[in-house]
């Protein structure tokens, strides 16, 4: 993987200790910076980001400004504003934020600092640029179906690794090549150790 920076996300609803926000993480360097969205108690020194919504022409890459376009969206959510802000620029960045507020998406746009930079499209994919892990089958395939009509319009490509699914249809599209791999944790290791030789580890369930 080509990139070094860490998003998480997750809501509310999981971490109590904090409301609606963007934070490091707690085992961050210590350079790195809390970046505040909205209240974030008990996360150390914050830095203010900006809290108004965007328009999409601050999207620095346009294919994704097109794709969000399409989908009939005319400016971008709180949380997808948030971290386009300057100073989240190559920051780890854990994300909390309500079902429904567009944080699948903002990270997708945060990653596309790493991943085109002043590119508009994608070159020819071949080994993975972004590595997406998610918890269950079923959040892996939503944020498959997301990152794939967002990054659609700069020839991304996007393969899953998802427990449940048919590993050889998964090995043929990595052998393809993929730009962004979104994968499951228990689905993810098979496949390495299969690249590696040795087999599943063990069977499991996702």
């Amino acid at each position: 993987l080509t990139g070094s920076s860490i998003y998480t996300i997750f809501e509310p609803s999981h971490t109590p200790s904090f409301q609606h926000g963007l934070f490091a993480p707690p085992n961050a360097e210590k350079s790195a910076k809390v970046f505040e969205v909205a209240t974030v108690p008990e996360c150390g020194d914050t830095h203010s980001v900006q809290k108004s919504i965007m328009p999409l022409s601050k999207i620095t890459v346009p294919a994704l400004a097109r794709a969000i376009e399409k989908r009939g969206y005319e400016t971008l959510t709180p949380v997808q504003s948030a971290i386009l802000a300057p100073e989240l620029r190559d920051a780890d960045l854990m994300v909390s934020a309500q079902t429904g507020s567009g944080k699948t998406v903002a990270f997708g746009l945060a990653l596309a600092r790493t991943l085109l930079g002043k590119l508009e499209r994608f070159e020819q994919p071949r080994d993975p640029l972004a590595l997406i892990i998610a918890p269950t089958r079923e959040l892996a395939m939503q944020v498959t179906a997301e990152i794939r009509w967002l990054y659609a319009e700069a020839g991304g490509v996007v393969a899953s690794c998802v427990g449940g699914m048919d590993a050889r249809d998964e090995r043929r599209a990595q052998d393809r090549g993929a730009h962004i791999v979104v994968g499951t944790p228990g689905r993810l290791v098979d496949h390495l150790h299969r690249r590696a030789g040795h087999g599943p580890p063990s069977a499991r369930s996702e």
